[in-house]
């Protein structure tokens, strides 16, 4: 590049240089280097690939503006690149990240009326009903999830689609159909920070239909979360606390709101169990 920058071998060392360090992890300096590619070079054969790479780059860097900005230029710069697709697929994303989900919902529909490859339209299709779930669509969510499921029940997406159609049924008060499909996604391997939220929200749908016994179970294994600061641990405790309270089980409520105490980092939650495990123990005391 220093000796023959006129060479026509010149877009293709580019290229490598900037492929080189984005193999190496290196996104913003390879961002940069694949932006001198499409500056310098606009007529070079690989263009469309190093436009996009220069966005994927970015996206990596975690340079959100320069990202979009990347992704919407190739969209109208590459209208006929194999790998249209696959950047519309990424601006949508972008575009869901920032909120804009009514915009991240046409870029999906796009990919879906492309030739695209089957995974990116699987993908395309799941990120499509998150857009409708969250555009106050939920039973058009709904349906979609239930089709993506139907036809892979068993992708990567197999427990999140399970805890978004829980959700839909929680927030629609079908507990029941919740519960099961919160059980269902804790089936698959998943992260301890989903399976927290999870057990609490089986709880709470069992809690609703009345099964305290069941609500305690599944409470408990909220408990069971190694970061014990975990919003959804605590709340899983709270509420155990609860309901050890009504079944008049004070010894069981007392250890749960001493639990809060030692690990909840809110000081209203911190003041609040300290105020009930005082009037328990004054209580244990009087009797």
């Amino acid at each position: 590049m220093e000796k023959y920058p006129s060479s026509a071998f010149a877009a293709q060392a580019q290229f490598d240089i900037a492929l080189r360090r984005y193999q190496a992890g290196d996104y913003q300096a390879s961002a940069e280097a694949f932006r001198r590619v499409v500056s310098q070079f606009p007529s070079y054969s690989g263009a469309d690939r190093a436009h996009y790479l220069m966005a994927d780059a970015y996206v990596r860097a975690g340079q959100t503006e320069e990202a979009r900005t990347a992704l919407e230029q190739f969209v109208s710069f590459f209208p006929n690149s194999e790998y249209r697709a696959s950047v519309q697929l990424q601006l949508g994303a972008t575009r869901f990240a920032a909120g804009d989900y009514a915009r991240a919902a046409v870029d999906s529909t796009s990919v879906l009326s492309d030739s695209a490859a089957p995974e990116v339209k699987t993908a395309a299709t799941y990120n499509l009903a998150l857009c409708h779930r969250l555009l106050g669509e939920p039973e058009k969510a709904k349906e979609m999830l239930e089709a993506y499921r139907k036809a892979h029940p068993k992708d990567e997406r197999a427990a999140e689609v399970a805890h978004q159609l829980g959700t839909i049924h929680e927030d629609a008060g079908r507990f029941e159909d919740a519960a099961r499909e919160y059980g269902h996604a804790l089936e698959f391997k998943i992260s301890s920070a989903l399976a927290v939220e999870l057990r609490y929200r089986l709880g709470l749908c069992r809690e609703q239909l009345g099964d305290d016994k069941a609500a305690i179970a599944a409470y408990s294994a909220a408990a069971g979360c190694p970061n014990k600061a975990d919003a959804y641990r605590l709340t899983a405790i709270a509420r155990s606390a609860a309901i050890y309270e009504k079944r008049k089980e004070y010894s069981k409520a007392l250890a749960a709101y001493r639990d809060l105490i030692k690990n909840a980092t809110d000081p209203d939650i911190v003041v609040a169990a300290r105020e009930r495990a005082s009037e328990l123990q004054s209580a244990g005391a009087k009797q």
